[in-house]
């Protein structure tokens, strides 16, 4: 079986948030700095190493993995402001295909992927209304 990296799981992350969210990236490293912390989170984060800095927790592999999601059109962002990540219903699917359905590398991880979606999707959704 294939190795599960941060890539795969920031990828099959995509599935289970909504096709819009928060571009903050400070917000993103620190919640997934907590989800590091949480024994259910450990195996799929096991690669996952941070940077303590005054601001927080930053991780150049996290920063690395929502970068490569960008060049490789899985992830966009909106334009002038770029404050908001958007994925696609298309690539929202090829990404279950690839990761998440029956049989493929991350298939048994949807639950715990699903609850980490939702928790950072919390995370962001409150920051969000505050910024309005």
């Amino acid at each position: 079986m294939d190795e599960i990296s941060i890539d795969n799981v920031v990828a099959s992350l995509l599935y289970f948030l909504p096709c819009q969210f928060a571009t903050r990236s400070d917000l993103i490293g620190e919640t997934f700095y907590k989800f590091q912390q949480n024994e259910e989170y450990k195996d799929l984060l096991k690669d996952l190493w941070f940077i303590d800095e005054r601001e927080g927790h930053y991780s150049p592999l996290l920063e690395r993995a929502f970068a490569r999601l960008q060049e490789s059109r899985l992830l966009m962002t909106l334009s002038p402001d770029y404050r908001f990540y958007v994925s696609t219903e298309e690539t929202r699917q090829s990404i279950r295909k690839y990761y998440l359905d029956e049989g493929k590398i991350l298939y048994d991880y949807c639950d715990v992927l699903k609850t980490m979606a939702k928790e950072l999707n919390e995370v962001l959704e409150k920051t969000d209304e505050r910024n309005q």
